[in-house]
């Protein structure tokens, strides 16, 4: 019931600037002619409307025998609302994500890049999606498997988007109220604007692949 509520706020709060992409998902003859479903997939993101602000993470690595720092600057940049539909029986999944963005500065040595100012001035924010779990679809398994599910990945999982980052006082902070817009969004990921899809019958530890593909928005 707190989910439902939570993504019920999430819907309301869309406003006019959420951009929406959809993706015609025909999975009803995949492998021996396994019939999954007809699906559309609709993502619709909101930008944050303010100010994000953040500090400096520090991780260390290592190549061989060779340590390394990362340093990155992570920003809250909105909000994702991800639907599959049924278009035969209105069936649905819903899910929502609160999105960040990072930006990251990877030292030769282990010692840290501590210096926020390296960090200022407009970069590339890397966005991951966070659609990492399978979604089970309402169909009936192939053989004698227990259910069939999917792996999906709007724009392939992950979105670039330019921001202007600042400081203010000890932080660094960064306005994305334009940043999940149709514009902003678009100027950056023409090269990944589709969704992969990983369609796969399972029972106990064992998988068989039904489908896998890409499909442009």
């Amino acid at each position: 019931m707190k989910f439902i509520l939570a993504l019920a706020a999430f819907t309301i709060t869309i406003n006019v600037n959420a951009f929406t992409q959809k993706a015609d998902l025909d999975f009803t003859n995949l492998y021996d002619k396994t019939n999954a479903g007809h699906y559309e997939m609709t993502t619709t993101f909101t930008s944050k409307t303010t100010k994000s602000f953040n500090g400096l993470s520090f991780s260390t690595h290592r190549d061989d025998n060779d340590l390394f720092c990362v340093t990155t600057a992570k920003f809250e940049v909105g909000q994702m609302l991800f639907t599959l539909t049924d278009v035969k029986t209105g069936w649905t999944f819903s899910t929502a994500r609160t999105l960040h963005g990072s930006v990251s500065i990877k030292s030769e040595t282990e010692n840290c890049v501590n210096d926020a100012s390296k960090f200022t001035g407009t970069q590339n924010l890397y966005v991951t999606l966070g659609l990492n779990e399978a979604i089970t679809l309402p169909v009936k398994a192939p053989f004698d498997y227990e259910k069939v599910a999917t792996y999906l990945s709007p724009f392939n999982g992950y979105l670039y988007l330019d921001a202007e980052i600042k400081t203010s006082d000890v932080q660094l902070v960064i306005d994305p109220s334009q940043l999940l817009t149709e514009k902003s969004i678009t100027a950056q990921n023409k090269q990944n604007a589709s969704v992969t899809y990983y369609v796969f019958a399972s029972k106990s530890s064992t998988t068989l692949s039904l489908g896998t593909g890409l499909i442009k928005f």
